[in-house]
């Protein structure tokens, strides 16, 4: 996807407004939170990749485990029980 039709066509199919996406994509009003929210992941979470996996318990306060990339089921249930224990 890299063009503005193409963006436009898939926000459509998933069920948003035509005009409010075009109104988004030509201009930059979204931009700093995007950048702030993009070096949040790169620098407090050190998400280095696609997919990103953040597994946290949050009713417990647990610390996050994250892992980048395609991981066989073992690794991702071995994630979720550290994020469980700590």
């Amino acid at each position: 996807m890299h063009t503005t039709v193409e963006l436009v066509a898939a926000a459509e199919e998933g069920g948003l407004d035509k005009a409010a996406m075009l109104a988004v994509l030509e201009t930059d009003q979204h931009e700093a939170s995007v950048r702030t929210k993009d070096n949040f992941a790169k620098r407090g979470l050190r998400c280095s990749g696609v997919p990103f996996f953040l597994v946290q318990d949050e009713e417990n306060d647990g610390a996050p485990v994250t892992f980048s990339g395609a991981q066989p089921p073992e690794t991702i249930e071995a994630a979720i029980r550290q994020a469980l224990e700590e």
